[in-house]
């Protein structure tokens, strides 16, 4: 994702959280993926030993399913 993508991006989600004050699971999954796209192979091997079967996305939701949102 370049710089403009990132940026746009970044301004939807600021003018959002006028009508919304939380991410909600889709947001929280919109930033995993984000987040996964900048880790190397070696660090995605080594938070998926840790995350067992969960999946990233998955365990950006975990608290936000634990609550019930």
């Amino acid at each position: 994702m370049n710089k403009l993508a990132l940026t746009i991006l970044a301004v939807v989600f600021i003018l959002k959280t006028n009508t919304s004050f939380a991410w909600g699971k889709v947001g929280h999954q919109m930033v995993a993926e984000i987040a996964i796209s900048y880790l190397n192979k070696g660090v995605k091997d080594s938070v998926q030993k840790y995350l067992g079967i969960m999946t990233f996305t998955e365990a950006a939701t975990w608290m936000d399913d634990v609550r019930g949102m």
